[in-house]
């Protein structure tokens, strides 16, 4: 497999990636900006973690973070070890092979994820597996994985989707044990409709109304086309938000 190494947050992290396929992008440095350190200690766990992008963004801004990938293809596994070695202040990462629907693992504080966004009898499938894998799947069987995997009461879910599936990706997690889902809408520029949004969820055992609620939207562009500050300060500067 042929790859490229390339640098996030003005090359503070070095990445190596697949030349051909799914590469790291804005929405990877995005959802590890997005995440909130609760506590010393805090056990997070990325599903579909890929080479490894949103681990290093998060390892950088939170220090000794513990933080375990699962990822199901072998190559990007191995390419993820090699960018926790690459990156010295990974030191608390670490990644395993596996599928998310099934995987045995001890409970998670905080599960990261950036699932697929289609599903594969409503998309053309890339030949490249590497590309379908991070595009094609069923969001509910991610959701679910994630509810399986965190703590009871004090679990959160972070994530990053496209906001034209707002009302589905809603109405899977109100069959959850999730009670609690902000949506932070994400806008190219102020006056372009968002198309993607973060999301966090809270996870409750216990009965309680389903809340949905929407926050401050992040704006990544003036109308000149530059970065706003706060943009700024989370694609170069790795702060988060």
């Amino acid at each position: 497999m042929k790859t490229t190494i390339n640098g996030l947050l003005c090359n503070a992290v070095s990445i190596e990636q697949p030349k051909e396929g799914y590469r790291v992008a804005v929405d990877t440095v995005l959802l590890a900006a997005f995440v909130k350190e609760r506590f010393l200690g805090e056990r997070f766990l990325d599903l579909g973690c890929g080479v490894g992008g949103v681990m290093l963004c998060l390892a950088k801004r939170i220090q000794n973070a513990d933080c375990t990938g699962i990822e199901i293809l072998g190559e990007l596994v191995e390419i993820c070890k090699k960018n926790i070695e690459r990156n010295s202040f990974a030191s608390g990462l670490k990644v395993i092979q596996g599928d998310i629907s099934n995987i045995s693992i001890d409970k998670a504080d905080t599960v990261i994820m950036n699932p697929p966004y289609y599903e594969e009898k409503s998309h053309t499938v890339s030949k490249n597996k590497i590309k379908k894998s991070a595009n094609v799947g069923e969001v509910s069987l991610w959701i679910k994985a994630a509810e399986r995997i965190l703590k009871e009461d004090t679990g959160v879910l972070y994530m990053i989707y496209p906001y034209d599936k707002l009302e589905e990706v809603v109405a899977v997690f109100s069959k959850t044990t999730f009670n609690n889902l902000e949506i932070k809408p994400v806008f190219t520029r102020r006056h372009i409709p968002p198309k993607r949004m973060l999301l966090k969820a809270e996870k409750c055992s216990k009965d309680g109304d389903f809340i949905v609620s929407k926050t401050e939207p992040l704006v990544l562009h003036e109308e000149n086309g530059e970065y706003t500050s706060i943009a700024r300060d989370i694609l170069w500067n790795g702060n988060g938000m």
